[in-house]
């Protein structure tokens, strides 16, 4: 569980891979 959590906070990290949220490339 802690490594997913960790894999999702790198790709919002980066804003491109967040498309789940709807607004990760705005964000980035």
């Amino acid at each position: 569980a802690e490594d997913e959590e960790e894999e999702e906070l790198e790709e919002e990290d980066n804003g491109e891979e967040v498309h789940e949220e709807g607004h990760g490339k705005s964000d980035g």
